[in-house]
């Protein structure tokens, strides 16, 4: 039993203690800290210490005779030696360190802490040994004496404060020049030189006493830094920890949205299919209900798909010079009605300017900004006018609205903070509509300003003049009206169009709708499926309709390469359809005569598309017309 208590008490002894080893730690890295500054301040000190000694080696010089001038000239070149060895371990020390920064070897502070006690015992007792030589008594006067002594004082006062860094290296100094002097003054053996010797002593000690509390300082200040430093880095670790987290919370977001995107699109052309089937007025107010819902939920999603893709940084800006024209007309049509079905008049004013900027991500700020104006206007008006001001072009959006809260105005570009209209019985969004806006105009370095009242709101959006030459292609907007060609008008019926989509529900609601424009329709899951279909069949597709995102890592780029391929027909029209809006497909391999939209896919967007590709083999389209029939998405 004794000895089973024996062993578990060495255990316990053997056994390190976490706070000792953080103390020891500690004290080891500020002791680091103090040899570094000791040897950083190596040039100055050793500078001042031999500029003192050459003023000392002056004042005696013409005071003592020839053969005294030789031990002096000894004396200083001993000195000078002593601090050409100093530079050198300076230099050695500085290049170690280098070392230890690149091979990451810890540095060892107590052998250069040795080092320099060693060499600073020398300064000390090289002082103590000129007051040995050259203090005389018998050859010169009183006045002589006490100036070479409150020399050596001063000398040692001057290195007390550089010395403080490192205790020892000042117990060095005062006892390697305190010994020699009090030997002297010991010779002299007469009353005088006897009663300074308590005189010397009480010096030191005062000396000493305030040596040590500048040392304690500097280890607190050290120790100080040190924890700031271990602050600062844990608050780096925390920050670069919640841009992480916050960056994989967008993310999630966005491939949220995109698979939440996938039956959206299946229930608005379902809802398409629907309107053929329903002949009585409730069945089209339920179908309407469901439409305008499919377009909330939609814009929704691109809210949701534009700030998650702010946060992760992965949105980048393309600016261009366009016509404001192009995407003011877009709003008003997307717009009109709803400002009608609420007896508001809605209008755009005509604009000829032109200006740089990026035009989708320009369309994204005027729609929620209109979007709002209209959905808290009850009675009265919306307009966008646009006028120069200046070196800016100024787009105002007026509305004689509920106005905004003077307590609420500077939280309305918060996420998750919902204007409320008073004559709605709830929200029609997640909040996210100005939110976007502050971001994008972040990105877009424009000037947003606003001002409201009880009787409407103003927003006016600064932004720059652009030049009408090198006009680049806008990406266009989503079409409420499919757009038409004005001299071809062919029908679509017999149309053979290939569908290629890895969603059964897609896959099936896009063949009703297709079937009932008359279209013959194929369908397929993947290009491989899709070229063993046309294997066996005898048809040959007029027009493609892919997803973009494919069973394996496809794409439907590739699925539509490979069946242009198959069908040896380059430029046989195409239409991608996705869910992802951060995806670059120039980069990705989509042609110039390729189109894309953005799920849900509006079927007047896809109907453009079919006519379009019906019009191919019958008639040239001019670059104007092409522009016409650029639907929902991006025009490469």
């Amino acid at each position: 039993m004794s000895k089973q208590k024996i062993d578990n008490t060495i255990n316990t002894k053997n056994q390190s203690d976490p706070s000792n080893d953080k103390e020891k730690s500690q004290a080891l890295e500020i002791f680091q800290e103090q040899i570094r500054e000791l040897y950083s301040n190596v040039p100055l000190t050793t500078g001042l210490a031999f500029s003192g000694a050459s003023i000392m080696v002056f004042l005696v010089w013409n005071l003592v005779n020839t053969h005294e001038q030789v031990a002096v000239l000894l004396w200083l070149s001993a000195f000078a030696l002593l601090a050409l060895v100093r530079i050198i371990t300076f230099f050695v020390f500085s290049r170690h360190e280098h070392k230890i920064d690149i091979e990451g070897i810890p540095l060892n502070p107590t052998y250069w802490a040795r080092l320099d006690v060693f060499l600073t015992a020398i300064y000390g007792f090289l002082f103590g040994v000129f007051f040995l030589l050259f203090y005389d008594t018998q050859n010169y006067g009183l006045f002589y004496q006490i100036q070479m002594a409150t020399f050596l004082f001063c000398m040692i006062l001057a290195s007390a404060s550089f010395l403080s860094i490192n205790l020892p290296s000042y117990i060095a100094l005062a006892l390697g020049s305190g010994s020699v002097v009090c030997i002297r003054l010991l010779a002299e053996a007469d009353w005088f030189h006897l009663t300074m010797l308590p005189a010397l002593f009480l010096f030191n000690i005062i000396v000493f006493n305030f040596v040590k509390r500048l040392n304690r300082r500097f280890k607190e200040s050290i120790q100080a830094r040190m924890e700031n430093l271990d602050l600062i880095q844990a608050l780096v670790e925390k920050k670069e920890m919640a841009e992480k987290i916050s960056i994989g919370k967008s993310r999630f977001i966005a491939a949220a949205g995109h698979n939440l995107r996938q039956p959206l699109h299946a229930i608005s052309l379902s809802a398409s299919n629907l309107g053929h089937f329903i002949n009585d007025e409730k069945g089209h107010r339920s179908l309407s209900t469901i439409n305008k819902s499919v377009a909330a939920l939609e814009a929704m999603f691109n809210n949701l798909s534009y700030i998650s893709r702010f946060d992760s940084r992965e949105m980048q800006s393309e600016m261009l010079n366009f016509s404001l024209s192009d995407v003011h007309q877009k709003i008003f049509e997307k717009y009109q009605a709803t400002a009608k079905e609420k007896n508001i008049h809605f209008s755009i004013e005509e604009s000829n300017e032109y200006t740089y900027s990026d035009p989708e991500l320009y369309g994204v700020i005027l729609n929620n900004l209109v979007s709002n104006a209209i959905c808290f206007t009850n009675a009265g008006s919306v307009c966008v006018s646009t006028h120069r001001q200046n070196d800016s072009i100024k787009i105002q959006i007026s509305d004689t609205g509920v106005g905004i809260d003077n307590d609420m105005q500077t939280t309305i570009f918060d996420e998750n903070y919902p204007l409320e209209n008073p004559k709605q019985q709830h929200s029609s969004g997640l909040g996210l509509g100005l939110a976007l806006v502050h971001r994008l105009v972040s990105i877009l370095s424009l000037d947003l300003q606003f001002s409201s009242s009880p009787n409407g709101t103003n927003f006016s959006l600064y932004i720059p003049i652009g030049k009408k030459s090198g006009i680049s292609d806008p990406q266009a907007l989503d079409p409420n009206i499919p757009p038409q060609n004005p001299k071809y008008k062919p029908s679509i019926q017999g149309l053979c169009v290939l569908i290629i989509d890895d969603d059964q529900a897609i896959r099936e609601s896009m063949t009703v709708l297709l079937q009932q424009w008359g279209c013959v329709v194929l369908c397929a899951h993947s290009s491989t499926s899709a070229i063993q279909l046309l294997t066996d069949a005898t048809l040959r597709p007029k027009a493609i309709v892919s997803d973009f995102q494919l069973q394996n890592s496809q794409t439907g780029i590739d699925a539509i390469r490979n069946i242009r391929e198959f069908c040896n027909t380059p430029s046989l029209p195409a239409l991608i359809i996705t869910a992802d809006r951060s995806v670059d497909f120039k980069r990705q391999g989509l042609n110039e005569t390729d189109f894309l939209l953005h799920k849900p896919a509006k079927p007047a967007a896809i109907l453009a598309f079919l006519t379009h590709a019906a019009t191919v083999e019958k008639a040239p389209i001019s670059h104007k017309d092409t522009q016409q029939v650029r639907v929902n998405g991006m025009k490469i």
